[in-house]
């Protein structure tokens, strides 16, 4: 896949580059990741890092699930992450080749140029890795963090869908809220 087949790609390439934080344990019950992520980019702004929190503890439990955070974080990294070949700590050139390189998918009319699917088997799917059924499903297990002090729980933030018309497609990105309790 171009250019990563997964978000575990992508974080295996900032680490190298030096641009990903790892940190073993974050008690979110004292201090919200979401403070955390700010104070980070309020200090070094573009040159911030991503990070992942390995082991979370959210309201009095730990929770063994990586939270990976700030992973878009200036045109650096999103250079990166839309593969444009040369990539540098220049945000105005990283902004003018993110540019390119996502028109570069658009056809002459300005469409999106379609690649056909591809069937993956069940075996083979990373994101069939862990399939949980029946009473062993329980969203609880996962670290959904608080992003705002004033908030009444945890929420899941940001989201993000496509929808195609017979003549259209759209990429859609929203900050629905949802409650995680």
């Amino acid at each position: 896949m171009f250019p990563y087949d997964s978000l575990r790609d992508y974080a295996a390439d900032l680490e190298k580059r030096g641009k990903l934080l790892r940190i073993k344990e974050m008690d979110q019950d004292a201090y919200e990741m979401t403070a955390f992520s700010y104070r980070l980019n309020d200090r070094q702004r573009d040159k911030a890092p991503a990070f992942i929190v390995e082991r979370t503890k959210v309201n009095g439990e730990w929770i063994d699930s990586p939270v990976i955070a700030n992973i878009f974080n200036g045109y650096t990294t999103i250079a990166q992450c839309y593969g444009v070949e040369e990539v540098n700590d220049d945000q105005a050139a990283m902004h003018a080749a993110s540019v390119d390189k996502i028109l570069s998918f658009l056809d002459k009319d300005f469409n999106w140029t379609m690649i056909e699917p591809v069937e993956v088997e069940k075996k083979d799917a990373p994101c069939k890795e862990v399939i949980l059924t029946g009473d062993d499903v329980d969203l609880g297990k996962f670290p959904w963090i608080r992003n705002n002090p004033a908030d009444a729980s945890q929420y899941i933030s940001a989201a993000m869908y496509e929808a195609k018309t017979a003549s259209r497609f759209f990429l859609i990105l929203t900050a629905t809220r949802i409650s995680g309790t």
